[in-house]
Protein backbone atom coordinates (compact mmCIF):
# COMPACT_ATOMS: atom_id res chain seq x y z
CA UNK A 1 0.00 0.00 0.00
CA UNK A 2 2.83 2.39 0.90
CA UNK A 3 4.66 1.65 -2.35
CA UNK A 4 1.40 2.23 -4.26
CA UNK A 5 0.89 5.62 -2.59
CA UNK A 6 4.54 6.53 -3.25
CA UNK A 7 4.17 5.61 -6.91
CA UNK A 8 1.00 7.72 -7.24
CA UNK A 9 2.66 10.69 -5.51
CA UNK A 10 5.76 10.39 -7.72
CA UNK A 11 3.61 10.23 -10.86
CA UNK A 12 1.57 13.23 -9.72
CA UNK A 13 4.75 15.21 -8.94
CA UNK A 14 6.26 14.44 -12.34
CA UNK A 15 3.03 15.56 -14.06
CA UNK A 16 3.02 18.82 -12.08
CA UNK A 17 6.67 19.52 -12.97
CA UNK A 18 6.05 18.71 -16.65
CA UNK A 19 2.97 20.97 -16.72
CA UNK A 20 4.90 23.82 -15.05
CA UNK A 21 7.77 23.45 -17.52
CA UNK A 22 5.37 23.50 -20.48
CA UNK A 23 3.66 26.64 -19.16
CA UNK A 24 7.03 28.38 -18.68
CA UNK A 25 8.16 27.39 -22.17
CA UNK A 26 4.93 28.72 -23.68
CA UNK A 27 5.28 32.03 -21.82
CA UNK A 28 8.80 32.49 -23.15
CA UNK A 29 7.69 31.64 -26.70
CA UNK A 30 4.96 34.27 -26.43
CA UNK A 31 7.50 36.80 -25.16
CA UNK A 32 9.80 36.11 -28.12
CA UNK A 33 6.88 36.69 -30.49
CA UNK A 34 6.36 40.09 -28.82
CA UNK A 35 9.91 41.11 -29.78
CA UNK A 36 11.82 40.38 -26.54
CA UNK A 37 15.33 39.02 -26.96
CA UNK A 38 17.15 37.23 -24.08
CA UNK A 39 20.96 37.27 -24.04
CA UNK A 40 22.80 34.71 -21.93
CA UNK A 41 26.49 34.38 -21.17
CA UNK A 42 28.01 31.48 -19.26
CA UNK A 43 31.04 31.22 -17.01
CA UNK A 44 31.85 27.59 -16.27
CA UNK A 45 34.36 26.36 -13.68
CA UNK A 46 35.70 22.81 -14.06
CA UNK A 47 38.07 21.09 -11.66
CA UNK A 48 41.09 19.58 -13.39
CA UNK A 49 41.26 15.83 -13.05
CA UNK A 50 44.73 15.80 -11.43
CA UNK A 51 46.03 13.78 -8.50
CA UNK A 52 47.51 16.83 -6.77
CA UNK A 53 46.52 20.49 -6.47
CA UNK A 54 47.52 23.33 -8.76
CA UNK A 55 50.32 24.76 -6.58
CA UNK A 56 50.93 22.05 -3.97
CA UNK A 57 51.37 18.28 -3.69
CA UNK A 58 48.21 17.73 -1.61
CA UNK A 59 45.74 15.10 -2.80
CA UNK A 60 42.54 16.07 -4.61
CA UNK A 61 40.53 13.03 -3.39
CA UNK A 62 36.92 14.17 -2.94
CA UNK A 63 36.11 11.48 -0.36
CA UNK A 64 38.92 12.30 2.08
CA UNK A 65 37.94 13.40 5.63
CA UNK A 66 37.61 17.19 6.12
CA UNK A 67 40.87 19.14 6.27
CA UNK A 68 43.00 16.05 5.62
CA UNK A 69 44.31 17.16 2.19
CA UNK A 70 45.81 20.47 3.30
CA UNK A 71 49.48 21.39 2.93
CA UNK A 72 51.23 24.32 4.58
CA UNK A 73 50.81 26.29 1.35
CA UNK A 74 47.07 25.47 1.10
CA UNK A 75 46.40 26.98 4.53
CA UNK A 76 48.61 30.00 3.74
CA UNK A 77 51.39 29.56 6.31
CA UNK A 78 53.98 32.36 5.95
CA UNK A 79 57.05 31.47 3.94
CA UNK A 80 55.41 28.80 1.77
CA UNK A 81 55.69 29.14 -2.02
CA UNK A 82 53.60 27.79 -4.92
CA UNK A 83 54.98 25.01 -7.16
CA UNK A 84 53.01 24.79 -10.39
CA UNK A 85 51.48 21.45 -11.46
CA UNK A 86 52.71 20.58 -14.98
CA UNK A 87 49.76 18.27 -15.69
CA UNK A 88 47.28 21.10 -15.03
CA UNK A 89 49.07 23.28 -17.60
CA UNK A 90 48.99 20.50 -20.20
CA UNK A 91 45.30 19.80 -19.45
CA UNK A 92 44.43 23.48 -20.03
CA UNK A 93 46.40 23.53 -23.33
CA UNK A 94 44.69 20.32 -24.50
CA UNK A 95 41.27 21.75 -23.64
CA UNK A 96 42.07 25.03 -25.40
CA UNK A 97 43.08 23.19 -28.57
CA UNK A 98 39.88 21.10 -28.45
CA UNK A 99 37.85 24.32 -28.19
CA UNK A 100 39.60 25.97 -31.18
CA UNK A 101 41.48 28.46 -28.99
CA UNK A 102 44.65 30.39 -29.61
CA UNK A 103 47.20 29.11 -27.07
CA UNK A 104 49.30 31.90 -25.54
CA UNK A 105 53.04 31.38 -25.92
CA UNK A 106 53.45 33.41 -22.72
CA UNK A 107 50.93 33.58 -19.88
CA UNK A 108 51.09 34.85 -16.32
CA UNK A 109 49.26 34.58 -13.01
CA UNK A 110 47.59 37.35 -10.99
CA UNK A 111 46.29 37.81 -7.47
CA UNK A 112 42.59 38.57 -7.14
CA UNK A 113 41.96 39.96 -3.66
CA UNK A 114 38.73 39.27 -1.79
CA UNK A 115 37.90 37.94 1.66
CA UNK A 116 35.99 34.74 2.38
CA UNK A 117 36.35 32.43 5.40
CA UNK A 118 37.31 29.55 3.09
CA UNK A 119 40.03 31.58 1.29
CA UNK A 120 43.03 31.53 3.68
CA UNK A 121 45.26 33.72 1.49
CA UNK A 122 42.83 36.62 1.23
CA UNK A 123 43.35 36.38 -2.53
CA UNK A 124 42.94 33.87 -5.36
CA UNK A 125 45.71 33.07 -7.83
CA UNK A 126 44.13 33.38 -11.29
CA UNK A 127 44.85 34.63 -14.83
CA UNK A 128 43.23 37.95 -15.65
CA UNK A 129 45.61 39.72 -18.00
CA UNK A 130 47.34 36.85 -19.84
CA UNK A 131 45.18 33.70 -19.85
CA UNK A 132 46.54 30.43 -21.19
CA UNK A 133 43.96 30.21 -24.04
CA UNK A 134 41.70 32.73 -25.75
CA UNK A 135 39.58 33.51 -28.85
CA UNK A 136 38.01 30.07 -29.25
CA UNK A 137 34.55 28.81 -30.10
CA UNK A 138 32.32 25.81 -29.40
CA UNK A 139 30.07 24.10 -31.93
CA UNK A 140 27.18 22.09 -30.54
CA UNK A 141 23.70 20.80 -31.34
CA UNK A 142 20.73 22.31 -29.56
CA UNK A 143 18.20 19.63 -28.67
CA UNK A 144 14.69 20.90 -27.93
CA UNK A 145 11.74 18.52 -27.58
CA UNK A 146 9.37 21.32 -28.69
CA UNK A 147 11.30 22.34 -31.84
CA UNK A 148 13.64 20.89 -34.49
CA UNK A 149 17.31 20.41 -33.51
CA UNK A 150 19.88 22.80 -34.98
CA UNK A 151 23.61 23.63 -34.95
CA UNK A 152 24.91 26.52 -32.87
CA UNK A 153 28.30 28.21 -32.43
CA UNK A 154 29.21 30.28 -29.36
CA UNK A 155 32.44 32.28 -29.02
CA UNK A 156 34.77 31.47 -26.14
CA UNK A 157 36.54 34.57 -24.83
CA UNK A 158 39.18 32.77 -22.79
CA UNK A 159 40.17 29.82 -20.63
CA UNK A 160 42.02 30.77 -17.48
CA UNK A 161 43.74 28.66 -14.86
CA UNK A 162 43.03 29.41 -11.22
CA UNK A 163 42.90 27.78 -7.82
CA UNK A 164 39.65 26.70 -6.18
CA UNK A 165 38.55 27.94 -2.77
CA UNK A 166 37.63 25.81 0.25
CA UNK A 167 34.10 25.04 1.40
CA UNK A 168 32.10 26.66 4.19
CA UNK A 169 29.57 24.32 5.79
CA UNK A 170 26.89 25.31 8.27
CA UNK A 171 26.29 23.07 11.30
CA UNK A 172 22.59 23.56 12.10
CA UNK A 173 22.81 21.45 15.26
CA UNK A 174 25.36 23.68 16.97
CA UNK A 175 24.59 26.80 14.88
CA UNK A 176 28.14 27.35 13.67
CA UNK A 177 30.05 27.63 10.39
CA UNK A 178 32.76 25.08 9.62
CA UNK A 179 35.53 25.44 7.04
CA UNK A 180 36.89 22.51 5.01
CA UNK A 181 40.10 23.34 3.09
CA UNK A 182 40.35 20.04 1.19
CA UNK A 183 39.13 21.79 -1.98
CA UNK A 184 41.35 24.85 -1.45
CA UNK A 185 43.99 25.02 -4.18
CA UNK A 186 42.53 22.40 -6.56
CA UNK A 187 43.20 23.44 -10.16
CA UNK A 188 40.29 25.05 -12.00
CA UNK A 189 39.71 25.95 -15.62
CA UNK A 190 37.31 28.87 -16.03
CA UNK A 191 35.56 29.09 -19.40
CA UNK A 192 34.23 32.56 -20.24
CA UNK A 193 31.71 32.42 -23.10
CA UNK A 194 30.34 35.41 -25.02
CA UNK A 195 26.62 36.24 -24.53
CA UNK A 196 25.70 34.54 -27.83
CA UNK A 197 23.06 32.30 -26.25
CA UNK A 198 19.35 33.11 -26.58
CA UNK A 199 17.47 30.31 -24.79
CA UNK A 200 17.82 28.01 -21.81
CA UNK A 201 17.87 25.02 -24.17
CA UNK A 202 20.93 26.44 -25.94
CA UNK A 203 22.68 26.98 -22.60
CA UNK A 204 21.98 23.40 -21.48
CA UNK A 205 23.12 22.02 -24.85
CA UNK A 206 26.37 24.02 -24.65
CA UNK A 207 27.15 22.64 -21.19
CA UNK A 208 26.33 19.10 -22.34
CA UNK A 209 28.75 19.48 -25.26
CA UNK A 210 31.47 20.90 -23.02
CA UNK A 211 31.00 18.00 -20.58
CA UNK A 212 31.29 15.55 -23.46
CA UNK A 213 34.58 17.15 -24.61
CA UNK A 214 36.08 17.36 -21.11
CA UNK A 215 35.27 13.71 -20.45
CA UNK A 216 36.69 12.73 -23.84
CA UNK A 217 39.93 14.56 -22.98
CA UNK A 218 39.87 13.04 -19.46
CA UNK A 219 40.69 16.43 -17.91
CA UNK A 220 37.61 16.70 -15.67
CA UNK A 221 35.21 14.20 -14.08
CA UNK A 222 32.32 16.69 -14.62
CA UNK A 223 30.50 15.29 -11.58
CA UNK A 224 28.32 18.28 -10.80
CA UNK A 225 27.06 16.68 -7.60
CA UNK A 226 30.67 16.78 -6.30
CA UNK A 227 31.27 20.36 -7.43
CA UNK A 228 33.64 19.31 -10.22
CA UNK A 229 31.64 21.49 -12.65
CA UNK A 230 29.88 24.69 -11.59
CA UNK A 231 28.06 27.21 -13.75
CA UNK A 232 27.41 30.96 -13.46
CA UNK A 233 24.81 32.36 -15.87
CA UNK A 234 24.49 36.04 -16.85
CA UNK A 235 21.01 36.94 -18.14
CA UNK A 236 19.66 40.13 -19.70
CA UNK A 237 16.61 41.11 -21.78
CA UNK A 238 16.23 43.73 -24.51
CA UNK A 239 14.05 44.58 -27.48
CA UNK A 240 15.41 43.47 -30.85
CA UNK A 241 16.05 47.06 -31.96
CA UNK A 242 17.53 48.23 -28.64
CA UNK A 243 20.90 47.82 -26.84
CA UNK A 244 21.49 45.04 -24.32
CA UNK A 245 19.66 45.32 -21.01
CA UNK A 246 21.02 45.22 -17.46
CA UNK A 247 22.32 41.76 -16.64
CA UNK A 248 21.99 39.71 -13.50
CA UNK A 249 24.35 36.90 -12.54
CA UNK A 250 23.09 33.58 -11.16
CA UNK A 251 25.86 31.89 -9.18
CA UNK A 252 26.84 28.27 -8.56
CA UNK A 253 24.30 26.33 -10.60
CA UNK A 254 25.14 22.69 -9.97
CA UNK A 255 22.80 20.81 -12.34
CA UNK A 256 21.45 21.16 -15.86
CA UNK A 257 17.87 21.33 -14.54
CA UNK A 258 18.84 24.20 -12.24
CA UNK A 259 20.53 25.98 -15.15
CA UNK A 260 17.44 25.69 -17.37
CA UNK A 261 14.95 26.65 -14.66
CA UNK A 262 17.04 29.56 -13.38
CA UNK A 263 17.48 31.08 -16.85
CA UNK A 264 13.78 30.71 -17.72
CA UNK A 265 12.77 32.26 -14.39
CA UNK A 266 15.13 35.22 -14.89
CA UNK A 267 13.90 35.83 -18.44
CA UNK A 268 10.28 36.03 -17.28
CA UNK A 269 11.25 38.10 -14.21
CA UNK A 270 13.08 40.67 -16.36
CA UNK A 271 10.21 40.94 -18.86
CA UNK A 272 7.66 41.37 -16.07
CA UNK A 273 9.82 44.04 -14.40
CA UNK A 274 10.15 46.03 -17.65
CA UNK A 275 6.43 45.78 -18.40
CA UNK A 276 5.49 46.97 -14.90
CA UNK A 277 8.14 49.75 -14.96
CA UNK A 278 10.20 48.25 -12.15
CA UNK A 279 13.95 48.70 -11.91
CA UNK A 280 16.22 45.77 -12.81
CA UNK A 281 19.31 45.82 -10.61
CA UNK A 282 22.72 44.59 -11.64
CA UNK A 283 23.06 41.99 -8.94
CA UNK A 284 24.16 38.48 -8.05
CA UNK A 285 21.37 35.97 -7.47
CA UNK A 286 21.05 32.40 -6.24
CA UNK A 287 18.63 29.78 -7.59
CA UNK A 288 16.47 28.13 -4.94
CA UNK A 289 15.60 24.75 -6.51
CA UNK A 290 12.91 23.98 -3.91
CA UNK A 291 10.97 27.17 -4.73
CA UNK A 292 12.07 27.17 -8.40
CA UNK A 293 12.99 30.86 -8.26
CA UNK A 294 16.06 33.08 -7.92
CA UNK A 295 16.75 35.23 -4.86
CA UNK A 296 19.07 38.20 -4.53
CA UNK A 297 22.41 37.71 -2.75
CA UNK A 298 24.14 41.04 -3.28
CA UNK A 299 23.91 44.09 -5.54
CA UNK A 300 26.62 45.00 -8.02
CA UNK A 301 25.81 48.69 -8.46
CA UNK A 302 29.37 49.50 -7.42
CA UNK A 303 32.01 47.44 -9.20
CA UNK A 304 34.08 45.58 -6.63
CA UNK A 305 37.78 46.41 -6.66
CA UNK A 306 39.68 43.13 -6.58
CA UNK A 307 43.05 44.97 -6.60
CA UNK A 308 44.64 42.69 -9.18
CA UNK A 309 48.42 42.47 -9.06
CA UNK A 310 50.87 40.11 -10.76
CA UNK A 311 51.69 37.02 -8.71
CA UNK A 312 55.24 37.77 -7.44
CA UNK A 313 56.05 34.14 -6.55
CA UNK A 314 55.33 32.72 -10.03
CA UNK A 315 57.34 33.77 -13.11
CA UNK A 316 55.57 34.07 -16.48
CA UNK A 317 54.88 30.70 -18.04
CA UNK A 318 56.58 30.35 -21.45
CA UNK A 319 55.24 27.67 -23.81
CA UNK A 320 57.15 26.42 -26.86
CA UNK A 321 55.39 26.02 -30.18
CA UNK A 322 57.52 23.16 -31.58
CA UNK A 323 58.41 19.96 -29.79
CA UNK A 324 62.11 20.31 -30.67
CA UNK A 325 62.32 23.68 -28.92
CA UNK A 326 61.15 22.20 -25.59
CA UNK A 327 63.70 19.38 -25.40
CA UNK A 328 66.61 21.32 -23.94
CA UNK A 329 64.97 23.26 -21.10
CA UNK A 330 62.12 20.82 -20.30
CA UNK A 331 59.40 23.36 -21.03
CA UNK A 332 55.94 22.40 -22.34
CA UNK A 333 55.47 22.00 -26.09
CA UNK A 334 52.10 22.92 -27.63
CA UNK A 335 52.81 20.62 -30.59
CA UNK A 336 53.42 17.64 -28.28
CA UNK A 337 50.18 18.26 -26.37
CA UNK A 338 48.26 18.61 -29.65
CA UNK A 339 49.26 15.06 -30.63
CA UNK A 340 47.29 13.81 -27.61
CA UNK A 341 43.98 15.17 -28.98
CA UNK A 342 41.42 12.35 -29.36
CA UNK A 343 38.52 12.24 -31.80
CA UNK A 344 36.22 15.16 -30.94
CA UNK A 345 32.39 15.26 -30.98
CA UNK A 346 32.18 17.86 -33.78
CA UNK A 347 34.34 15.72 -36.09
CA UNK A 348 32.30 12.61 -35.34
CA UNK A 349 29.00 14.42 -35.95
CA UNK A 350 30.24 15.69 -39.30
CA UNK A 351 31.33 12.18 -40.35
CA UNK A 352 28.02 10.56 -39.34
CA UNK A 353 25.92 13.23 -41.05
CA UNK A 354 27.90 13.32 -44.29
CA UNK A 355 28.84 9.64 -44.64
CA UNK A 356 25.78 7.86 -43.31
CA UNK A 357 23.01 10.48 -43.67
CA UNK A 358 21.64 9.81 -40.17
CA UNK A 359 19.22 12.23 -38.47
CA UNK A 360 20.75 14.92 -36.26
CA UNK A 361 19.00 13.67 -33.10
CA UNK A 362 20.35 10.12 -33.54
CA UNK A 363 23.82 11.44 -34.37
CA UNK A 364 23.85 13.56 -31.22
CA UNK A 365 22.80 10.59 -29.08
CA UNK A 366 25.60 8.43 -30.54
CA UNK A 367 28.29 11.10 -30.19
CA UNK A 368 27.34 12.45 -26.76
CA UNK A 369 27.28 8.92 -25.32
CA UNK A 370 30.67 8.05 -26.83
CA UNK A 371 29.23 5.33 -29.11
CA UNK A 372 30.90 6.48 -32.34
CA UNK A 373 33.62 3.80 -32.44
CA UNK A 374 31.12 1.15 -31.33
CA UNK A 375 28.84 2.20 -34.21
CA UNK A 376 31.69 1.87 -36.76
CA UNK A 377 32.69 -1.56 -35.40
CA UNK A 378 29.10 -2.85 -35.80
CA UNK A 379 29.03 -1.66 -39.42
CA UNK A 380 32.35 -3.42 -40.08
CA UNK A 381 30.89 -6.69 -38.77
CA UNK A 382 27.56 -6.19 -40.59
CA UNK A 383 28.56 -4.20 -43.73
CA UNK A 384 25.15 -4.74 -45.35
CA UNK A 385 23.19 -3.45 -42.35
CA UNK A 386 21.38 -0.13 -42.58
CA UNK A 387 23.41 2.60 -40.77
CA UNK A 388 20.15 4.37 -39.95
CA UNK A 389 18.75 1.22 -38.31
CA UNK A 390 21.96 0.60 -36.32
CA UNK A 391 21.89 4.23 -35.20
CA UNK A 392 18.29 3.86 -34.00
CA UNK A 393 19.08 0.64 -32.11
CA UNK A 394 22.00 2.33 -30.34
CA UNK A 395 20.31 5.65 -29.59
CA UNK A 396 16.96 4.18 -28.49
CA UNK A 397 16.93 0.51 -27.42
CA UNK A 398 20.51 0.28 -26.16
CA UNK A 399 20.59 3.58 -24.23
CA UNK A 400 17.08 3.00 -22.84
CA UNK A 401 18.15 -0.44 -21.58
CA UNK A 402 21.20 1.03 -19.86
CA UNK A 403 19.01 3.72 -18.30
CA UNK A 404 16.49 1.16 -17.00
CA UNK A 405 19.31 -0.87 -15.43
CA UNK A 406 20.85 2.28 -13.88
CA UNK A 407 24.16 1.68 -15.67
CA UNK A 408 26.54 3.67 -17.87
CA UNK A 409 28.87 2.59 -20.67
CA UNK A 410 31.77 2.58 -18.22
CA UNK A 411 29.98 -0.05 -16.09
CA UNK A 412 29.65 -2.70 -18.79
CA UNK A 413 31.68 -4.76 -21.24
CA UNK A 414 29.61 -5.59 -24.30
CA UNK A 415 30.72 -7.93 -27.06
CA UNK A 416 30.52 -5.92 -30.29
CA UNK A 417 30.13 -9.07 -32.41
CA UNK A 418 27.17 -10.26 -30.31
CA UNK A 419 25.50 -6.83 -30.38
CA UNK A 420 25.87 -6.75 -34.18
CA UNK A 421 24.32 -10.24 -34.34
CA UNK A 422 21.44 -9.04 -32.16
CA UNK A 423 20.83 -6.09 -34.52
CA UNK A 424 20.90 -8.49 -37.47
CA UNK A 425 18.24 -10.72 -35.86
CA UNK A 426 16.01 -7.70 -35.27
CA UNK A 427 16.51 -6.34 -38.78
CA UNK A 428 15.67 -9.73 -40.33
CA UNK A 429 12.50 -9.88 -38.17
CA UNK A 430 13.64 -13.01 -36.35
CA UNK A 431 12.99 -11.26 -33.00
CA UNK A 432 10.84 -8.35 -31.82
CA UNK A 433 12.02 -5.13 -30.18
CA UNK A 434 10.91 -6.57 -26.83
CA UNK A 435 13.07 -9.66 -27.36
CA UNK A 436 15.94 -7.41 -28.46
CA UNK A 437 15.65 -5.60 -25.13
CA UNK A 438 15.57 -8.87 -23.16
CA UNK A 439 18.65 -10.22 -24.98
CA UNK A 440 20.49 -6.93 -24.32
CA UNK A 441 19.68 -7.20 -20.60
CA UNK A 442 21.08 -10.74 -20.49
CA UNK A 443 24.27 -9.75 -22.33
CA UNK A 444 24.81 -6.66 -20.15
CA UNK A 445 24.36 -8.78 -17.03
CA UNK A 446 27.16 -11.10 -18.19
CA UNK A 447 25.45 -13.85 -20.20
CA UNK A 448 28.19 -15.22 -22.49
CA UNK A 449 25.84 -16.98 -24.92
CA UNK A 450 25.44 -15.59 -28.42
CA UNK A 451 22.10 -13.94 -29.28
CA UNK A 452 21.27 -16.83 -31.64
CA UNK A 453 21.89 -19.30 -28.81
CA UNK A 454 19.70 -17.27 -26.41
CA UNK A 455 16.88 -17.14 -28.97
CA UNK A 456 17.16 -20.88 -29.55
CA UNK A 457 17.27 -21.77 -25.84
CA UNK A 458 14.25 -19.64 -24.92
CA UNK A 459 12.37 -20.38 -28.19
CA UNK A 460 12.05 -16.67 -28.93
CA UNK A 461 11.82 -17.03 -32.72
CA UNK A 462 9.04 -14.90 -34.16
CA UNK A 463 5.86 -16.59 -35.27
CA UNK A 464 5.53 -15.99 -39.02
CA UNK A 465 2.63 -18.37 -39.84
CA UNK A 466 -0.48 -16.22 -40.62
CA UNK A 467 -2.84 -18.98 -39.41
CA UNK A 468 -1.12 -19.11 -36.02
CA UNK A 469 -1.09 -15.30 -35.77
CA UNK A 470 -4.84 -15.18 -36.52
CA UNK A 471 -5.44 -17.82 -33.85
CA UNK A 472 -3.79 -15.69 -31.15
CA UNK A 473 -5.68 -12.58 -32.32
CA UNK A 474 -8.99 -14.47 -32.32
CA UNK A 475 -8.29 -15.68 -28.79
CA UNK A 476 -7.71 -12.08 -27.63
CA UNK A 477 -10.99 -10.95 -29.19
CA UNK A 478 -12.96 -13.87 -27.72
CA UNK A 479 -11.50 -13.41 -24.23
CA UNK A 480 -11.83 -9.60 -24.25
CA UNK A 481 -14.92 -8.75 -26.37
CA UNK A 482 -15.50 -5.44 -24.59
CA UNK A 483 -11.98 -4.23 -25.42
CA UNK A 484 -12.46 -5.52 -28.98
CA UNK A 485 -15.78 -3.62 -29.24
CA UNK A 486 -14.17 -0.30 -28.34
CA UNK A 487 -11.18 -1.07 -30.58
CA UNK A 488 -13.59 -1.66 -33.48
CA UNK A 489 -15.29 1.72 -33.03
CA UNK A 490 -11.90 3.45 -33.15
CA UNK A 491 -10.78 3.84 -29.54
CA UNK A 492 -6.97 4.02 -29.75
CA UNK A 493 -6.40 3.07 -26.11
CA UNK A 494 -8.41 -0.15 -26.49
CA UNK A 495 -6.63 -1.02 -29.74
CA UNK A 496 -3.30 -0.87 -27.92
CA UNK A 497 -4.76 -2.86 -25.04
CA UNK A 498 -6.01 -5.58 -27.40
CA UNK A 499 -2.61 -5.67 -29.08
CA UNK A 500 -0.93 -6.15 -25.69
CA UNK A 501 -3.24 -9.11 -24.96
CA UNK A 502 -2.07 -10.80 -28.17
CA UNK A 503 1.55 -10.13 -27.21
CA UNK A 504 1.01 -11.71 -23.81
CA UNK A 505 -0.71 -14.81 -25.25
CA UNK A 506 2.12 -15.29 -27.76
CA UNK A 507 4.93 -14.48 -25.26
CA UNK A 508 5.77 -11.45 -27.45
CA UNK A 509 6.73 -13.72 -30.35
CA UNK A 510 4.69 -11.85 -32.95
CA UNK A 511 5.80 -8.57 -34.52
CA UNK A 512 3.49 -5.66 -33.69
CA UNK A 513 2.81 -4.77 -37.32
CA UNK A 514 1.70 -8.36 -37.97
CA UNK A 515 -0.63 -8.24 -34.95
CA UNK A 516 -2.13 -4.93 -36.08
CA UNK A 517 -2.77 -6.25 -39.60
CA UNK A 518 -4.42 -9.43 -38.32
CA UNK A 519 -6.54 -7.61 -35.72
CA UNK A 520 -7.78 -5.07 -38.26
CA UNK A 521 -8.94 -7.84 -40.59
CA UNK A 522 -10.61 -9.83 -37.79
CA UNK A 523 -12.35 -6.76 -36.31
CA UNK A 524 -13.70 -5.80 -39.72
CA UNK A 525 -15.06 -9.32 -40.16
CA UNK A 526 -16.70 -9.30 -36.70
CA UNK A 527 -19.84 -7.19 -36.28
CA UNK A 528 -20.66 -5.14 -33.20
CA UNK A 529 -23.64 -7.33 -32.43
CA UNK A 530 -21.38 -10.42 -32.45
CA UNK A 531 -19.04 -8.73 -29.97
CA UNK A 532 -22.01 -7.90 -27.71
CA UNK A 533 -23.15 -11.53 -27.80
CA UNK A 534 -19.64 -12.73 -27.01
CA UNK A 535 -19.50 -10.34 -24.06
CA UNK A 536 -22.85 -11.53 -22.62
CA UNK A 537 -21.96 -15.21 -23.05
CA UNK A 538 -18.60 -14.65 -21.40
CA UNK A 539 -20.23 -12.88 -18.47
CA UNK A 540 -22.61 -15.79 -17.92
CA UNK A 541 -19.70 -18.22 -17.74
CA UNK A 542 -17.68 -15.98 -15.43
CA UNK A 543 -19.20 -15.13 -12.04
CA UNK A 544 -16.12 -14.05 -10.11
CA UNK A 545 -15.89 -10.61 -8.55
CA UNK A 546 -12.74 -10.05 -10.54
CA UNK A 547 -14.64 -10.33 -13.80
CA UNK A 548 -17.38 -7.98 -12.57
CA UNK A 549 -14.74 -5.45 -11.56
CA UNK A 550 -13.10 -5.54 -14.98
CA UNK A 551 -16.41 -5.28 -16.88
CA UNK A 552 -18.34 -3.01 -14.55
CA UNK A 553 -19.37 -0.71 -17.42
CA UNK A 554 -21.34 -3.33 -19.40
CA UNK A 555 -24.18 -0.82 -19.82
CA UNK A 556 -22.02 0.83 -22.47
CA UNK A 557 -22.56 -2.24 -24.66
CA UNK A 558 -26.36 -2.33 -24.34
Amino acid sequence: MISYIYARVTLYSSKVITRAYSQTTQKIKNALKEGWQPRIGLEIHSQINSKSKLFSFSSTNYYSPPNSNVSFFDCSLPGTLPVINRYCIEAAILTGLALNCQISSKCSFDRKHYFYPDLPFGYQITQKNEPIAKNGYLNFVTIDSHAPSYDKTVKLTQIQLEQDSGKTLHDFVHDQNLVDLNRSGIGLMEFVFEPDIYTAQEAVSLVRELICILKRLNVCSCKMEEGALRIDANVSIHRLDQPLGIRTEIKNLNSLNSLSNAINYEILRHIHAIKTHKEILQETRFFDSSKRKTVSIREKEVIQDYRYISEPNLPPLVLKEKQEEAVDDGSISIEKVQKQLPSLPSQERKDLLETYNISLEVVQAIVSNNLYQFFLEILQINPFSSPKAIGRYLSLEFLDTLDQLGLTLDDIQLNTKYFAQCCDLLECEVITHGMFHDILVLMIQGDERSPKKIVSDYKWMLIQNPVEINAYCSKAIECHPKTAYYAKIGKLYHRKKLLSYVENYSDKRIARNKIEESLMVLLEQTSRSDLKKMFKELKKKESSSEFDEIYQDENDLK
